[in-house]
């Protein structure tokens, strides 16, 4: 799986252990979102998490850090960032992510859990095809 511009910036500074480096990654992926004509602040929360977790474990408070910088976003990403980092519930888990360790030290990888199969006999809302025809592993590249 390639990596996208978030598991970069953020395996990059987790291998570093530079919160500088998370700061210009978290930078570039404000202006990046920012840009962007879609607003949906539930795929923007899912873009968030790594960010939030590499900051913690680089021993930072993520909203002392990266709060500065998402000041400079759009309101929309501000509002956002300000709701999601005051969360409890954050974990890489519970938003797809997980760090794994590779021969080049640990990474952030994003994949959808897996659709187990269903019976060749469950069919759709409308009887016509098998479910299991429709169901597909995978999801938004996040990574």
């Amino acid at each position: 799986m390639a990596d996208g511009p978030v598991a970069h910036d953020t395996t990059a500074a987790l291998r570093q252990g530079s919160i500088s480096r998370l700061e210009e990654g978290f930078r570039r992926h404000v202006d990046r979102s920012s840009s962007q004509a879609s607003r949906d602040s539930r795929d923007e929360m899912l873009s968030l998490t790594p960010f939030i977790d590499c900051a913690r474990r680089l021993g930072h408070d993520p909203a002392v850090v990266l709060g500065p910088i998402a000041a400079d976003g759009a309101a929309w990403f501000r509002t956002t960032f300000e709701t999601f980092v005051q969360r409890s519930d954050v974990t890489l888990g519970a938003f797809g992510w997980s760090v794994i360790e590779t021969p080049d030290g640990p990474a952030y990888r994003f994949a959808w859990p897996r659709w187990s199969r269903l019976s060749d006999r469950a069919l759709d809302v409308k009887g016509s095809q098998p479910l299991t025809d429709r169901l597909e592993d995978g999801g938004p590249d996040r990574g």
